[in-house]
């Protein structure tokens, strides 16, 4: 007992294996890491530990223009840079009238409104309010000094002299950049917030910021909501402001990726460096009243991922939903070191090569999982599993939200996004007035016992038993698989069918002219007897193009039955250029009447009516105009605060794929002319000082600053040239916005 916590925590940490430890100590890489890390710092090393490096540095010293490793958190880091150009003279901590010291860089900014020492007195004391008040996230507002002194600015700036000098050295490099930005504590600077404050009142909000979740869902949790309604998050006006302090920074983050990407090409290191981008969490930014991550609501768990390998990586757009589990795999993939991959995930290459035809397995899934439990002492965790659903699901647009504890009264959640895009509604909520549709309940088994057999997959690829060992449970249930499982939230059926129909879309060529795609029927029985499918069929005058692996299967209840048929299509003709299809599978069985299910090709598909339900496609709100090209807006449900990673090899398309929970995402780029390096003679600058029953309902137009020259009139211009990544941003917005 007394080796439990080692079991849970540290030997899992033990096993674990960095990229830049893979890269390192196997392919002859050097690596350098600037920003937020948030893995054990024994990955910092070689494998077999002691001091040997595998990232050689993580650190800058401005004073002695010089690299260093430093085993301390990036906000210490950001905070000795900030430290040096204020003994300079260049930024000062003094805080003017309503103004309070960020909690990260422990510099001036201006609070909004929905900040939680808005209208306190000047430099009010954080630690005098309540442990939610006290919060990163109840810290937003706008950041006083010039934008060259912001998080991000100083990450990227470290970065860029980083590149440069791994450019001079022979050896290929992995270069990670962590941006901490958007993230809280929300500080903007001005340089991009006086834009989106301006139009403030015409940014796109969630409809779902004045509807609290309520006991339908697993999130509602009666204080958290009423701190939330209390401090404003069901205010669409005050949600506004803190979105335009989230767009600002979105924008800055765009802009200094431009950079790095302008950079490469100066280097002449693009044509032969894998670019990664994605972000490690969302944001719910008041959607269903709700801010902050750990949540499986798309505006949480949904992400951008960005890859660009000219000549290896084609330009095109990955629908499919992905999980970040396979960046790794997909990494080491396209740099050759595939060899040396010992992770849960697998290549994306499948996606990106349009090779994958789901032969074995239904490939396109996602999965999420959380267990907020943290070890509290040798016999004990925080929390209990009973709290929050623990695992999430994507298949095509329905989500499946799942406690791993069998006996939980808390609801799962299912979700259809394609007519509840907001994710309003929880399918089958138990105590719904209508009866759940048997249709519903067969997508919710479906998605279960995909859950279960990426499980499986999972621990077979690595030979562990997380899933499946009551161990980790702690206490709490048998074993994730066979908790899942057990546990019936929605009622019992006699005989389930995962789809009513199914899509053929995307065939694989296998040889000259034949084009081939499998896709997965799910039939299971969760009521105790005998699953018999007496007869498996297709009708229709198309169903020569069909062909099923099964066409009788018995399955004894032990204690629940299922089984996967797998269903192919097989013809000349790619199935997105044919005709609307005339195929069916009926279904014979021991339980009631036949079953059919439909087989279409997107023909078959009607285009969406204006009265049909979509996907929310006015995320992006239209703003007027600043200059001849305006600034696109990104949508509030998308944060970016994450990881930008560069690999340079030896074989040379411009490009983007795939992305985790099915953001459609392309990029390109323009170049940048912001600086790169800090002048030595720039002047802080900051808002008007303003008394605390004056603090902004509307931020002024204008900056202070010492310069004696400067007046409204000769405040600099913007150029009516397009921002420096304005393509990427609008390439970004326009995608994410039609996810």
């Amino acid at each position: 007992e007394n080796q439990l916590n080692s079991k849970l925590f540290q030997e899992k940490i033990n096993k674990l294996e960095s990229l830049d430890q893979v890269l390192v100590e196997d392919h002859g890489y050097v690596s350098e890491y600037y920003g937020k890390w948030h893995i054990p710092d024994r990955l910092y090393h070689h494998r077999e530990g002691g001091p040997s490096l595998a990232v050689q540095f993580n650190d800058y010293d401005y004073e002695d223009d010089s690299f260093m490793f430093a085993p301390t958190a990036w906000s210490k880091k950001l905070r000795n840079y900030m430290k040096y150009f204020n003994k300079k003279g260049e930024i000062s901590k003094s805080l003017q009238h309503g103004q309070q010291e960020d909690t990260y860089s422990k510099y001036p900014y201006t609070p909004i409104r929905l900040d939680s020492r808005f209208g306190k007195s000047t430099g009010f004391n954080i630690k005098e309010l309540s442990s939610f008040d006290m919060s990163q996230s109840s810290v937003m507002g706008n950041f006083t000094l010039d934008n060259k002194y912001t998080a991000s600015y100083f990450n990227n700036d470290v970065a860029l002299r980083s590149l440069n000098r791994l450019a001079e050295q022979e050896k290929p490099f992995l270069l990670t950049i962590s941006y901490h930005h958007p993230h809280p504590p929300y500080m903007a600077p001005y340089k991009y917030l006086d834009y989106y404050w301006e139009r403030k009142d015409d940014l796109y909000v969630p409809p779902t910021v004045d509807e609290p979740l309520d006991k339908r869902t697993n999130y509602h949790m009666t204080k958290e909501q009423r701190d939330l309604k209390q401090r404003g998050y069901c205010d669409k006006g005050l949600v506004r402001e803190w979105t335009a302090v989230y767009y600002a920074l979105i924008e800055e983050l765009d802009d200094l990726i431009g950079t790095i990407l302008d950079r490469l090409e100066e280097l002449d290191l693009s044509d032969n460096t894998l670019v990664v981008f994605t972000s490690d969490h969302g944001e719910m930014l008041g959607a269903h009243c709700r801010r902050g991550k750990s949540m499986f609501f798309e505006d949480s768990a949904r992400v951008p991922l960005f890859m660009k390998f000219p000549g290896k990586i084609p330009s095109i757009t990955i629908e499919e939903p992905v999980s970040h589990l396979d960046i790794f795999s997909t990494i080491l993939d396209y740099v050759d070191a595939s060899s040396s991959d010992q992770s849960d995930g697998h290549s994306l290459r499948r996606f990106i090569d349009g090779t994958t035809n789901n032969e074995k397995f239904d490939e396109a899934i996602a999965v999420s999982e959380w267990d907020y439990r943290e070890p509290l002492d040798k016999h004990h965790l925080t929390r209990s599993l009973d709290r929050r659903p623990n695992f999430m699901i994507r298949h095509g647009d329905f989500k499946l939200f799942i406690h791993k504890k069998a006996t939980s009264d808390h609801p799962d959640e299912l979700i259809d996004l394609a007519n509840d895009p907001f994710e309003r509604r929880n399918l089958i909520w138990a105590n719904a007035k209508d009866p759940i549709s048997h249709s519903l309940i067969g997508k919710a088994e479906h998605l279960r016992y995909l859950l279960l057999a990426w499980m499986d997959r999972v621990q077979s690829k690595t030979s562990n038993d997380y899933y499946s060992n009551p161990l980790y449970n702690v206490h709490e249930g048998e074993g994730d698989m066979t908790e899942i499982l057990e546990r019936q939230y929605w009622p019992a059926l006699d005989l389930w069918v995962g789809d009513t129909s199914l899509v053929f879309s995307k065939a694989k060529e296998v040889k000259s002219n034949v084009f081939v795609q499998h896709q997965w029927l799910a039939v299971g029985r969760r009521t105790p007897g005998v699953l018999e499918l007496s007869k498996l069929s297709i009708i229709g005058r198309d169903s020569g193009m069909f062909r099923l692996d099964k066409t009788n299967v018995r399955v004894p209840s032990a204690p629940y039955a299922m089984v996967n048929v797998r269903v192919t299509f097989e013809h000349s003709v790619k199935p997105q250029l044919l005709e609307m299809a005339d195929a069916t599978i009926r279904i014979d069985n021991n339980v009631g009447d036949p079953i059919e299910v439909k087989l279409f090709f997107p023909s078959n598909l009607e285009p969406a009516t204006a009265n049909s339900p979509t996907k929310p496609t006015t995320q992006r709100s239209k703003l007027p105009s600043k200059s001849p090209t305006p600034y696109p807006t990104i949508p509030a449900s998308n944060s970016i605060n994450g990881l930008g990673m560069f690999f340079p090899t030896v074989n040379p398309s411009d490009s983007i794929t795939p992305s985790p929970m099915t953001t459609h995402l392309q990029l390109s780029r323009s170049p940048s002319n912001l600086p790169t390096l800090y002048p030595t003679t720039s002047k802080p600058t900051a808002l008007p000082s303003m008394p605390p029953s004056e603090l902004p309902t509307q931020f002024p137009t204008r900056v202070a600053t010492s310069d004696p020259t400067y007046s409204p009139s000769n405040k600099p211009t913007e150029s009516p040239t397009e921002s420096p990544t304005e393509a990427l941003t609008e390439a970004l917005t326009e995608a994410l916005t039609e996810a």
